[in-house]
């Protein structure tokens, strides 16, 4: 019985195998890239790392530590903190630790003027070229005069950097930042 047994389990295989290739064909697995979002707000201070306790629905000035820790933000200069967004002030800045390949930017714009909100973009403290530039950046710099997503960051390859964002004039609340 035996004898009988083990030539027919054969068959069988070799009829899979050939009903059924590609389940014998290791496939591709594509990897998901990893996305992180710092959330600003005044309900989402997980990753505030300035000195100054976040207020309210005040302009208050703010400033940076001696040191940000990994994925963590500071502020600098005149902010308000909304619930859920943080609104900066002509001449302020934020900056924040990250490892990563891309960094993109969720903001409201708000200029009553309609001018464009000019926001000067710095990779590890140097102005950030074409090489490093997201879609939305351009000679270090992105004019934001819609509400949206903005790429500023497109790296060759992943890394931990300090990502600086100095806003020359006011006009629009940053909701998140997404780092990927």
């Amino acid at each position: 019985m035996h004898n009988k047994i083990i030539p027919a389990l054969m068959i069988l295989a070799i009829a899979i195998y050939f009903l059924f290739p590609k389940a014998f064909i290791p496939q591709k697995t594509i990897p998901v890239p990893e996305v992180r979002t710092i959330t600003f707000g005044i309900n989402n201070l997980n990753n505030y790392s300035s000195p100054e306790n976040p207020i309210l629905e005040k302009i208050t000035k703010y400033s940076l530590p001696k040191k940000i820790e990994k994925d963590n933000y500071a502020l600098s200069g005149l902010w308000k903190f909304r619930q859920d967004y943080i609104e900066p002030q002509k001449g302020s800045a934020i900056s924040i630790d990250f490892t990563g390949k891309q960094v993109s930017t969720n903001f409201d714009f708000l200029s009553k003027d309609r001018e464009p909100v000019r926001v000067h973009v710095l990779l590890d403290s140097v102005t950030v070229g074409t090489q490093s530039a997201g879609i939305d950046l351009l000679s270090g710099r992105v004019d934001i005069d819609k509400s949206g997503k903005f790429q500023i960051i497109n790296l060759p390859s992943k890394g931990r950097h300090v990502l600086r964002l100095e806003f020359l004039n006011k006009g629009l609340l940053l909701k998140t930042i997404l780092i990927q």
